[in-house]
């Protein structure tokens, strides 16, 4: 599932990279996935929930929060950069 909380910059696509669950016996279970709540246009924090459940009922869910936030403006001697999310790099500035 990679890191609980993860940062985007406004307007960047967001890339779902999926979830893997496992039972007790170390069967694979499906994950359902619910970021209906995430808007990419607007500052903010959300939250993707990832669901499972076994054939036995039992459920469990974790959340990812993904905070949205706006282009950084970093200061280096006297000039000034704007850095700008792109979709490799964005989340690791």
């Amino acid at each position: 599932m990679g890191n609980l909380i993860y940062r985007l910059f406004l307007g960047n696509e967001y890339i779902e990279n999926g979830a893997e669950a496992v039972d007790e016996n170390n069967n694979s279970l499906s994950v359902d996935i619910n970021s209906s709540s995430l808007e990419i246009n607007r500052l903010g924090t959300y939250y993707i929930t990832y669901s499972a459940r076994d054939e036995n009922g039992n459920t469990s869910s974790i959340q990812r929060e993904v905070n949205i936030v706006s282009p950084q403006v970093l200061i280096q001697g006297t000039k000034y950069r704007i850095v700008r999310a792109c979709k490799l790099l964005g989340n690791y500035i």
